[in-house]
């Protein structure tokens, strides 16, 4: 059993927006992998199926239209499978709230996903407090991204993952994961999820043969993560951003004991979204 904690299927893209060329320019192959399965649900299916992933995270595309409903209804049609996410896009206040709630009880999504520092916001901004405070009531996990973006407007400033500790603090029973490791921060994620047990680390995005390799920065995450922090580390795709076997084989390579790796690719996400095994 594999559960990719983070993807975008093909289906739910849309014409990549010219504000995010920084993005695109750096990840070419992924803009491939979406032309290549567009309108080809059933062969992204089955190759999902083939490499062995078995669940996953839909996190909705923020640059089409009503991208919560369409996350929701594709996910709802596989429910074996996949389980939605919500994006709140530029919603702010009471509007974010009820999109939020909406998403919940209508739509059945489990994760909200945040990316604080597109709009200049650090992660323990007062103003994202109330939906932390709603995602603890209604037992919805958050996904939050931190550490590098490649965006030219946000400052990585902005990503930091030790603000993290002020918000997990105050929440100890919200779950919470660190989306793409908040590296160049990797020991700041580390010490977070080290000092809060509500705190997992997802790898997304990120191959994982770099989390072991020496002198990438990611050396603490793998070192805690196969030792304190094998009950928090997340493997995930970022779906188009990784492929789903290469990926997986570069998993293979990495020196975890075979209950490890089970945690890694299964178990904790199972735990941190709150689902039945």
């Amino acid at each position: 059993m594999i559960f990719d904690i983070r993807m975008r299927p093909a289906e739910l893209q849309g014409k990549f927006p010219t504000e995010l060329k920084d993005y695109r320019s750096k990840f070419s192959a992924a803009e491939k992998r979406v032309r290549q399965y567009q309108g080809h649900l059933d062969q992204w299916l089955k190759d999902m199926e083939d490499a062995g992933v078995t669940r996953g995270l839909v996190v909705p595309v923020p640059w089409v239209e009503d991208p919560n409903r369409r996350a929701a209804e594709f996910a709802n049609k596989h429910p074996d499978k996949f389980i939605a996410a919500i994006e709140l896009g530029g919603l702010r206040g009471m509007d974010a709230l009820k999109e939020m709630e909406k998403c919940i009880k209508e739509y059945g999504s489990k994760c909200l996903c945040l990316r604080p520092f597109f709009d200049k916001m650090y992660v323990d901004d007062k103003s994202l407090f109330p939906l932390y405070a709603k995602c603890n009531e209604l037992n919805i996990t958050v996904s939050i991204v931190l550490g590098i973006n490649y965006g030219t407007s946000p400052t990585l400033e902005y990503a930091q993952p030790v603000k993290l500790d002020n918000v997990a603090s105050v929440f100890p029973e919200l779950k919470i994961i660190v989306t793409h490791t908040g590296w160049p921060w990797a020991a700041e994620t580390v010490a977070v999820a080290l000092k809060n047990h509500n705190v997992y680390i997802d790898i997304s995005g990120v191959g994982p043969r770099y989390i072991a390799m020496q002198g990438t920065g990611y050396e603490p995450l793998f070192h805690f993560g196969s030792t304190l922090l094998k009950d928090k580390m997340l493997w995930g795709t970022d779906w188009p951003l990784l492929d789903w076997k290469d990926s997986l084989a570069q998993m293979d390579e990495l020196p975890l004991k075979p209950e490890v790796r089970r945690k890694w690719l299964y178990d904790n996400a199972i735990a941190a979204l709150g689902l039945d095994a």
